[in-house]
This record gives structure tokens, C-alpha cells and sequence, in this order.
């Protein structure tokens, strides 16, 4: 049939497939491999399209229709091979009134996905000047929940959105809006850390804390620039209060309650890379003043867990927690220093070195160590840097190299023996949480629930794995209880070993001992 512009408006008519366009205005994604699709396509095929769908005369195409309303009708009809589609045909309408419609028949529904909401608010935004009051009344929603959506549509990364749209009941509005706050390389760790399991809102928020600071616990002046080292290489920081990477610079998006106070008690910096270079750059002026006044001034961790490399970079060398005690500073050979990670960074303090963190104190007519307790304590010292790797391996294993090996029983085994958190309290809300996971089905499938087992349990076996004291004296039980869990895990320890044995050489010097550690005679030469 003709369409011409003086159709009287709320014709039914059928239309030529081959006549409509879809309108650039219909937020909802078609999945054409949905169970929904094939159901409504069989149908068709079977009984032809029984509802018609809505069109307006192209404002832009000559002879051409604008769907307003049917699009999966009209995808069907396609697919199963139909020349015709009736129709309702509105006449010439304005675009004012062509969206009206389309919002009536699709935004109004209670079954959009978080990414199709998101891409109707940002229609929206779009029509009304980015003015969220005007949207959130247009919705009935609050300003807030326009301003999450928008962010969704805005911010979330093309990964994280391919996600969403293959796992649509997983990941609900609550995840992706917390989500799409981040910046994308917080966006791409999540992805890694979230990969395989199924986490609660909570989870992913607990897991941003871990990888944010507050940055009211800032060393440095706030609304300076600062020259950093990120990556090798060097840049001009913009200052924290002016940077869009941090939680205030939308304060809408993450704060219900935009009050000054709770906003700089809790805003965060969300560039760990960022935060860490000018925590250098600070650190590093630190020092130099320190050592200024105290030219035998130290560095000290305070706790464990420091990234030795980046530190050492900056400030260089500094000793571990397990090297030295807190003391006053008028107690007898109390040091000066200066803690470079942990609490109180930045801050000066008095400490006592212990017999083991400086071999320079032992009294002259102390025995020299023999040759055996040498290689012993070296032996050691490379098991301490192995546990180190094997916790990172852990960190990094998936569950499916886990299950390729059959050694299911042994996570659980181990989840049942200790748990799988470090306290009483995260394991009763693990658990729970669980828990109501696998009741509302949110698990999915086994792996997924593997995975989330996974997830927790990993803590728990890093836990064991962990020597706080001198490096030379990494206990052998430490080092077999390593072994037998890489053997489960599949971790290939042996070969880890290698390259620490390859790094950390025997010293060249012990050639030259004895066993009781004396240095050899020089033999003389016979004339």
C-alpha cells in the first residue's frame, strides 16, 4: 500500500517490510539468539504478526516509514521471511510527538536492562539539555538514579558492556552503576578480579576500597601539581582537588547525601598509579629533609607487604618490620627513621636494629658462622622469596586450572579444615552471603559457584603462606606446607625455584671457606 503524507492518522494499514526504518530513538537492544526472540519468531512463522506495530511518515526519507514502536515485531517478521507488517499508521507526527510515542511504548517498560536505561536517559539528557531534574520528573525517578544510568551509558567500558549484555542476569543495575563510577583502569582490574565469579554489589565495592585511598590521608598539598614518574615516565600530576579520577567530582554518583562533611570524610582517589607516584614524590622530599638533620637516619616498613621495588626506586634501600623494634628516642642505640610504608607513613621514629638486620654489630671474638649455617640461612632466603611468587601465582590462578586437575576436593577440604576468611565475622558474611546467592539462583552454574568458593578460599591458602620474621629463617614446615599446596594447585614450584636460585647465586666468596667458616690458608707455591 501507498504511504503518503495525507494517510489519515491511526490507519491500519500492512506495509511493506522493505518501506520502514527503526527510529534511532528505541533504547532496547534486540537479541535476535534470545529464547524470547525464537519463541515470538516461531509464532510468527506459524500465525503472522498479530499486534501491529506504530510508524510515522520519514521525516528525513522520501516514501519511507519511521518505526516507532514493534522493532522485535518487525526483526521477526524479517527473519521469518514476510514481505508485509500491519501497522498503525500515525500520519505526519513532529518529532516531539514521534518520541513521545516511542517513550510510551519502550522507556515506560519495566523490563530494561541497565544498559538499555542507560542509553534512555541519555536520549533523554540529550532532548532536555543534560538537565537531570527534567529527566528524573519525565521518569519519576530521582536525580540520582538519572545521573547512574548516564554514567552507565557514558562510562562503562566497551569490555565490561559486552559483559553485561552475555550475562543479563548477573549483572544488574547496582553492579554496573557502581561499576561505571570507576575510572578505566579501575574498570579493567575489576574485570580481572571478576572475571569467572558472580560477586554482590557489596564485593565489588569492598574490592574498591582495596584498590582507592581516602584522600584526606594525602601527604601532599591537594591543590598542587606535581611532577610524577607513572610507567617510566614523567608527567605533571593535575592537582587531586581539580581531578576528574576522583569520587567527588560526581558526588551525585557516589553519595546519597551530598553534604560537605561526609563528602570529604569519604572522598577517594580512584588512580592508585597516580596516588603512588606522588606518595614517592613526597616520600622522597621526606627523606632528604630527615637526612638533613639526621645523617644516619634508616628507612623502615611497618608493616608487611611493601612493594620493595618502587620504594627502593624512590628513597632506596629500607629495613622490614621483622628488623627492628619501636624504641624512645633517648634508649641506648636508638636510630633515627623514617617509615616509608604502612601506618604512620612519612612519619619519624626512634628503633632499635636487631642482631639479624646488621651483621656489623657481632663482637669480634664471636665464631664465624660455618659454611653449612651459611647455606642454610641462603637456602632460606630464596624460600623466602618463593613464597612471595607462590602467593602471586595463587592470586593470579583461575578456578578452571583448578578443576582441569580434578583437585576440587582439595579446595574444599582446606575451606572446611580453616575456613575461608581470616575472622569469624567476613567468614559468617561470606557465607551469607552465599548463601542468598544460591537461593535466588544468582550462581548460575556450578563454576560460578566454584569460582565465588574460589574467590574466598584464595585468602585463606595466601594466609599459610606467609613469614613475617628474619628471611634467613624461613621455616622448612613453611617450605613443605608450600610444596604440597602448589602440588594441588598445579603450580609448577620447581621451576619457580630455578629462577630464584638463579637470581639470588651462591655467594663467589665461600669457595675461598672452610667448613667452619675460617677463610682457606694461602698455599704457598714449591721453588
Amino acid at each position: 500500500m501507498t504511504t503518503t503524507k495525507t494517510q489519515p492518522p491511526g490507519t491500519y494499514m500492512h506495509v511493506a517490510l522493505t518501506d520502514i526504518l527503526p527510529t534511532r530513538f528505541n533504547p532496547r537492544t534486540i537479541d535476535t539468539k534470545s529464547d524470547g526472540f525464537r519463541q515470538l519468531l516461531d509464532s510468527i512463522k506459524a500465525n503472522g504478526v498479530m499486534v501491529p506495530v506504530h510508524v510515522r511518515v520519514h521525516p528525513g526519507k522520501k516514501g519511507k516509514l519511521e518505526l516507532l514502536a514493534g522493532e522485535r515485531r518487525f526483526r521477526c517478521a524479517q527473519a521469518a521471511g514476510l514481505k508485509q507488517i500491519p501497522a498503525i499508521h500515525l500520519g505526519a507526527l513532529s518529532d516531539e510527538e514521534a518520541f513521545e510515542v516511542t517513550f510510551t511504548e519502550n522507556y515506560a517498560r519495566e523490563d530494561l536492562t541497565p544498559l538499555e536505561e542507560g542509553k534512555a536517559v541519555a536520549t533523554l539528557l540529550e532532548k532536555y539539555s543534560n538537565d537531570t531534574k527534567a529527566v528524573a520528573g519525565k521518569l519519576g525517578r530521582s536525580p540520582g538514579w538519572v545521573a547512574t544510568r548516564a554514567q552507565i551509558q557514558a562510562n562503562l567500558s566497551v569490555e565490561w558492556s559486552k559483559k553485561a549484555a552475555r550475562e543479563p542476569n548477573r549483572w544488574t543495575a547496582g553492579h554496573l552503576a557502581v561499576i561505571a563510577k570507576c575510572p578505566p583502569n579501575l574498570q579493567k582490574a575489576l574485570l580481572q578480579r571478576f572475571q569467572y565469579s558472580a560477586p554482590s554489589v557489596r564485593d565489588i565495592e569492598r574490592t574498591i576500597v582495596e584498590y582507592t585511598r581516602l584522600l584526606h590521608q594525602a601527604r601532599w598539598d591537594l591543590d598542587g601539581i606535581m611532577e610524577v614518574q607513572i610507567e617510566g615516565k614523567t608527567r605533571k600530576a593535575v592537582a587531586c582537588l581539580q581531578c576528574s579520577q576522583r569520587s567527588g567530582y560526581q558526588p551525585e554518583l557516589w553519595h546519597e547525601e551530598n553534604s560537605a562533611e561526609k563528602l570529604a570524610k569519604d572522598e577517594r582517589c580512584l588512580d592508585a598509579a597516580c596516588w603512588m607516584a606522588k606518595s614517592m614524590v613526597w616520600l622522597k622530599q621526606r627523606v632528604a629533609d630527615c637526612r638533613a638533620k639526621y645523617p644516619n637516619l634508616v628507612l623502615v616498613a611497618n608493616e608487611y607487604g611493601a612493594d620493595d621495588k618502587t620504594i627502593e626506586t624512590a628513597v632506596g634501600k629500607f629495613l622490614h618490620a621483622y628488623d627492628y623494634d619501636n624504641v624512645k628516642k633517648q634508649a641506648k642505640d636508638a636510630t633515627p627513621a623514617v617509615v616509608v610504608y604502612g601506618p604512620g607513613f612519612g612519619e619519624l621514629r626512634w628503633i632499635r636494629l636487631r642482631r639479624s638486620a646488621s651483621t656489623s654489630r657481632k663482637a669480634k671474638s664471636e665464631k664465624p658462622s660455618t659454611l653449612k649455617e651459611r647455606r642454610k640461612a641462603h637456602e632460606a632466603k630464596r624460600w623466602f622469596v618463593l613464597l612471595r611468587r607462590i602467593r602471586e601465582t595463587i592470586q593470579k590462578t583461575l578456578i578452571e586450572e583448578i578443576t582441569a586437575k580434578n583437585n576440587m576436593q582439595f579446595l574444599f577440604a582446606v575451606g572446611t579444615k580453616f575456613g575461608t576468611h581470616s575472622t569469624d565475622s567476613q567468614s559468617v558474611r561470606a557465607w551469607k552471603d552465599a548463601a542468598e546467592k544460591f537461593e535466588s539462583n544468582e550462581m548460575g552454574n556450578i563454576l560460578a559457584v566454584a569460582t565465588s568458593y574460589w574467590e574466598q578460599l584464595r585468602e585463606t591458602i595466601e594466609s599459610h603462606l606467609v613469614y613475617s620474621g628474619p628471611q634467613t629463617k624461613t621455616p622448612a614446615d613453611l617450605q613443605e606446607m608450600a610444596r604440597i599446596i602448589c602440588g594441588y594447585l598445579g603450580i609448577d614450584w620447581k621451576a619457580m625455584y630455578e629462577q630464584v636460585c638463579a637470581e639470588i647465586p651462591e655467594p663467589k666468596a665461600w669457595a675461598n671457606l672452610n667448613a667452619n667458616g675460617t677463610p682457606k690458608a694461602n698455599k704457598r707455591t714449591k721453588k
